[in-house]
């Protein structure tokens, strides 16, 4: 009798495994819609200028000359386009992760992929902006749903040692593709021909459906025994284990779910029955979320802002996406780092990235917009990126560890709805930062980071100490933390 966590750990918990490389490869197929879609309005409707440095945009059409927007309507729609995406994103997260709990991973996976392709085809071929922003709440339903059902999928089928693994190579890979998706608009610049070749490669991304059985931790938490010992006995067998046979241990105590964005894992019993309002009834747990809701918000907001508005950053428009997107990159082995180190944790670390993302755009408020302030100005931007980026990261792990178990998951979930509002109304102040040329949106942003920075030291540290599984506990963390709360 083996245990479900020990058989997935023997057979997907090394990068020597075959199996979980074959995972990750079909994982990454499907994984490269997100960049392309999350950023295709900023290419469909550009700044008047963004075509000056690129060779191959001669009489290129975007949604501005074709459909004849006037300045006003430029101000707003594409703003409008973005943020119905991100409405759509919303909502696909919370139903789709309720439906991936009863139906099953793969079963919803496959099925929300599709919706995402034919919504992402289709938008290359509207005729107006109402037809253009049906499509893209459409393509956000996709991308929110497959956030979380495919992260949930990828993360079942993992060892829990590589879950880091896989959240560090999910980060890697999106910073890829947002290139990858740069290069496509350099050398495809007129936009109905952008989305389909932009869309087409999404095919691939049934690949992963097609290798990647059900999650054999879904399946053992319905009963469905003989199932999920037929999933890892595939694993084992492309490993090359051709004679290992796994008869798995049945049982609530058995079945460990992992994290996700929205639906985290399936709900034990006890925590059905809480709700948000479990969040405000306690005076430690109601402070504790007042200052999280102000930094996720903050998080998402800042940082939708610096990326949808990267235009802003520099005269030559694929420059600065260019390099808003590879600063990404060092923000994810500094959060660990620092966060990891008692002298700093995660309440510093938190603190010390709100306060960099805070300067820069202070800097940025003071520094004039001259072509000679170009290159001084992009690097501000590339350190408020990495600085918001690493907050992204950070936020995800010290927020769990704040929330009691009895209330984590609403918790995490009533967090992450708050970001989503942050990343709704982004596009509307990075269109209008971009069309404007104004300095005044850097100004918000740094003083929404600079009251964020203050706000973590108000956080109890949670590096190195026992996760709290109750309020008393909540309670006694507090203490233990020289933190006073009424």
């Amino acid at each position: 009798m083996t245990d479900v966590d020990e058989a997935i750990n023997n057979e997907m918990g090394s990068l020597c495994k075959r199996s979980y490389l074959l995972l990750l490869l079909v994982y990454l197929t499907v994984d490269y819609c997100h960049a392309p879609q999350i950023m295709l309005v900023m290419f469909l409707a550009p700044p008047a200028d963004a075509f000056d440095y690129n060779p191959h945009a001669y009489n290129a059409q975007t949604i501005i000359t074709e459909w004849h927007l006037t300045e006003e309507e430029i101000n707003w729609i594409p703003g409008l386009l973005q943020s119905i995406f991100f409405l759509g994103f919303m909502i696909g997260t919370v139903l789709f992760g309720q439906l991936s709990d009863k139906y099953g991973r793969r079963s919803i996976g496959w099925k929300v992929y599709t919706i995402l392709m034919i919504a992402a085809l289709l938008i290359g071929f509207t005729q107006n902006w109402q037809q253009m922003a049906a499509c893209r709440t459409l393509s956000g339903l996709g991308i929110g749903g497959l956030s979380v059902v495919n992260t949930i999928m990828l993360q079942e089928m993992s060892a829990s040692k590589m879950w880091v693994t896989n959240g560090i190579i999910g980060h890697i890979s999106f910073t890829s593709f947002m290139c990858v998706f740069l290069i496509i608009t350099y050398y495809i610049p007129t936009w109905r021909t952008l989305c389909v070749v932009a869309a087409l490669p999404g095919l691939l991304g049934y690949l992963f459906y097609i290798f990647t059985p059900e999650s054999p931790r879904w399946l053992l938490s319905l009963g469905r025994v003989d199932e999920a010992e037929a999933v890892i006995q595939k694993f084992s067998k492309r490993n090359g284990n051709q004679h290992s046979y796994y008869k798995l241990v049945t049982g609530d105590g058995d079945i460990d779910e992992p994290y996700s964005d929205s639906q985290h894992r399936s709900l034990t019993p006890l925590e059905v029955k809480n709700s948000i309002l479990d969040l405000v009834k306690q005076p430690v747990l109601r402070y504790r979320t007042a200052i999280l809701s102000f930094v996720w918000f903050t998080t998402s907001f800042v940082f939708y802002c610096i990326t949808l508005g990267a235009g802003s950053f520099s005269p030559n428009f694929y420059l600065a996406f260019g390099m808003s997107a590879i600063s990404q990159l060092p923000s994810v082995p500094i959060c660990l780092y620092f966060m990891e180190r008692k002298w700093c944790g995660r309440r510093g670390t938190l603190c010390l990235l709100m306060s960099m993302t805070s300067l820069s755009m202070f800097i940025m408020y003071i520094v004039p917009n001259t072509d000679a302030n170009s290159h001084f100005r992009l690097i501000l931007s590339m350190v408020a990126k990495v600085g918001s980026s690493g907050c992204f990261t950070l936020i995800y792990v010290y927020t769990p560890e704040l929330f009691p178990t009895v209330v984590r998951n609403v918790g995490l979930g009533s967090m992450s709805t708050v970001a989503r509002i942050g990343s709704m109304t982004a596009p509307f102040l990075a269109t209008y930062t971009v069309n404007s040329n104004s300095a005044t949106p850097f100004l918000c942003y740094g003083i929404l980071c600079g009251i964020s920075a203050v706000l973590a030291l108000l956080l109890p540290e949670t590096c190195g100490k026992k996760i709290v599984n109750t309020v008393d506990e909540a309670y006694t963390h507090e203490e233990e933390d020289g933190e006073i709360t009424s």
